[in-house]
């Protein structure tokens, strides 16, 4: 993961107000970071959900691959976002083929915009989602939803969730659009350990887990419509040696960060 030399970056910061200029609801207890990059399009998500009250937590996927050629992630509310999955996943069983990845951005914003609306737009009641696309005939998109369906292509970096806070200082400083998707995927990794590391905020980590990293390459399409397979885990032999290589990268960053903090204090 090599540090920009770039004194311009480019990072969409959905957290203050939304792309309609509406205010953002209460922070939303996660972090997603996606990157565009100069071989594709990354996605890296912690797995810590909240059950109650800040006093119970799990641990389950962020990222979803349920529609061919299209993955997707949301912040906020974890009861609100499990039903819009139940609502995308209704409509593809419902609607065997009408939605891909030309048409996933606009079916996705409308599904979202309705089922928010349903709930008078209450903040208690906000998610956002990126979405990743993988065309068959040109290079992979990334699409930031706002709570009211408003949708928002990405030709940078952008980090959803309330670890995005903490992140900043990170993607302003490393990012840029030339890093490849192995480096943008070892920085978002990164900064999840990061913060649950320092304990920044509770509501962000993988305890004993790992973080989701989902590549969605400009190259190696499948044209016949199957789902994109690219989910970069330990647990596929062909991507273990790739999953190792980012967090051991991560693990060594991390000790070196920390020597370098205690340093300033002694």
């Amino acid at each position: 993961m090599k540090e920009s030399t770039y004194t311009h970056w480019d990072f969409h910061d959905p957290l203050n107000v939304d792309i309609l200029g509406q205010p953002s609801a209460k922070a939303s207890m996660t972090f997603i970071m996606g990157a565009r990059c100069v071989d594709g399009v990354v996605l890296v998500a912690d797995t810590k959900v909240t059950l109650s009250d800040y006093s119970e937590f799990d641990y389950q996927k962020k990222l979803f691959n349920g529609i061919g050629h299209v993955i997707y992630g949301s912040s906020g509310s974890t009861s609100m976002y499990e039903l819009f999955r139940g609502h995308v996943e209704d409509y593809v069983d419902t609607h065997p083929g009408e939605m891909n990845y030309r048409n996933a951005v606009v079916k996705l914003s409308r599904i979202s915009f309705k089922l928010y609306k349903r709930y008078n737009f209450h903040p208690d009641y906000y998610y956002d989602l990126l979405v990743a696309l993988q065309p068959p005939d040109r290079d992979s998109t990334l699409t930031y939803i706002s709570g009211r369906g408003a949708p928002q292509n990405i030709d940078g970096c952008c980090a959803i969730g309330i670890g995005q806070r903490y992140a900043t200082v990170f993607l302003k400083r490393i990012y840029h659009k030339d890093m490849n998707m192995l480096d943008a995927a070892e920085l978002g990794f990164f900064i999840i350990k990061y913060i649950e590391k320092f304990k920044l905020n509770m509501t962000v980590g993988v305890n004993d887990g790992y973080p989701q990293i989902w590549f969605v390459p400009d190259a190696e399409r499948n044209d016949a419509g199957e789902k994109i397979d690219y989910e970069i885990t330990p647990d596929k032999n062909e991507t273990r040696d790739r999953f190792n290589t980012i967090q051991n990268n991560v693990t060594r960053r991390l000790k070196n960060h920390e020597k370098h903090i205690r340093k300033l204090f002694s």
